[in-house]
């Protein structure tokens, strides 16, 4: 997680001395929490992907059979990963949750798990830190963008 949270408390803080108001009983909100925890692995998420992608197709040398990541449009943080007819979507289903999902435009689906989407979930541990797991289980973005791009290379070569 970045420091916008610095950012975030010291504009509220001028908020408070220009207006005069203050909220004893402000918490901080869960689920705004869990906004932008899944946000800022999406970013993680999309730097970790670019890095590898930009290394697999140095490595290939040629510019067929190339790996390109887009943003989708609409979203803040939403991004895909495309070759030839495949695409692998991530994105953020709703806060603390992140869906993964592969997609052929030739026509039906092709899924790590034969079932759609996967989803990773965030769930809160001490000093409000995210812990993202998978089916229960820990993960990295470094594990997930590992299996993930060896699975779409496989599956998305001509």
């Amino acid at each position: 997680m970045g420091r916008e949270w610095i950012e975030k408390l010291a504009k509220e803080e001028i908020s408070i001395e220009e207006t005069g108001e203050f909220d004893l009983h402000r918490r901080q909100d869960e689920q705004k929490l869990l906004e932008e925890l899944a946000l800022q692995f999406l970013y993680d998420l999309r730097r970790e992907f670019t890095t590898c992608i930009n290394s697999f197709n140095t490595y290939r040398g040629e510019q067929r059979n190339t790996i390109k990541i887009y943003g989708i449009q609409g979203t803040e943080s939403d991004f895909l990963v495309f070759r030839n007819s495949l695409k692998l979507i991530v994105a953020k289903e709703r806060p603390g949750t992140i869906s993964l999902s592969f997609t052929s435009l030739r026509g039906g689906l092709k899924s790590a798990n034969d079932e759609g989407s996967d989803y990773l979930e965030a769930e809160l541990g001490p000093f409000n830190d995210a812990q993202w797991k998978f089916k229960s289980q820990p993960v990295t973005a470094q594990a997930l963008v590992r299996y993930y791009l060896t699975e779409f290379i496989k599956n998305s070569l001509n």
